[in-house]
């Protein structure tokens, strides 16, 4: 639908919110659907993720949504009434927008970087900051074994080798 953005496929939803949290009660099971349909339409609707507008970022027709969810107007109408009035949807000149869409979706965005390096066979951040660490204990290990190698009797010292080399030996994970 939206022009120039990267296309979300799918989003996804808390199981445990949805079974058995307050939508339950508070929205009939036809509103229940055009809430969870809202939240898909929200995701692929511009490239504004969580928001519901035409491409230009301005509000679309009630009647339309309606029409693209395959809902009753008045099913429609008071699904958006009962989640503006509960904080699940705001809406303003811009269009409808989910209130905690990133709640709604997947670290799949965030983590493809990651993915991405893993297929190339590059080392990952996190790899790369366990790397930096230990090269940086054995600078600290090369530096103090000078100190101590000089005066034995430094004790502060032997003490903080001995605890940096248990450290880069048992590191943390």
């Amino acid at each position: 639908m939206g022009r120039g953005r990267p296309q979300r496929i799918w989003v996804k939803m808390h199981c445990e919110g949805c079974l058995h949290g307050s939508i339950n009660y508070q929205l009939t099971l036809e509103e229940q659907a055009v809430f969870f349909k809202l939240i898909m339409l929200s995701a692929v609707c511009t490239g504004e993720p969580g928001t519901i507008s035409d491409n230009d970022g301005r509000a679309m027709p009630h009647w339309y949504i309606a029409n693209e969810l395959h809902a009753p107007l008045e099913v429609f109408e008071s699904t958006l009434k009962k989640c503006i009035k509960e904080g699940r949807l705001s809406e303003n000149t811009v269009g409808i927008l989910v209130t905690n869409f990133k709640v709604y979706q997947s670290e799949y965005e965030r983590q493809k970087p990651y993915r991405k390096n893993k297929q190339k066979g590059e080392p990952t951040q996190a790899e790369l900051d366990a790397s930096d660490y230990h090269i940086s204990l054995a600078l600290k290990f090369k530096e103090f074994r000078k100190t101590v190698g000089r005066d034995p009797n430094l004790g502060e010292e032997k003490a903080i080798l001995e605890e940096a080399e248990r450290e880069y030996n048992n590191p943390k994970p």
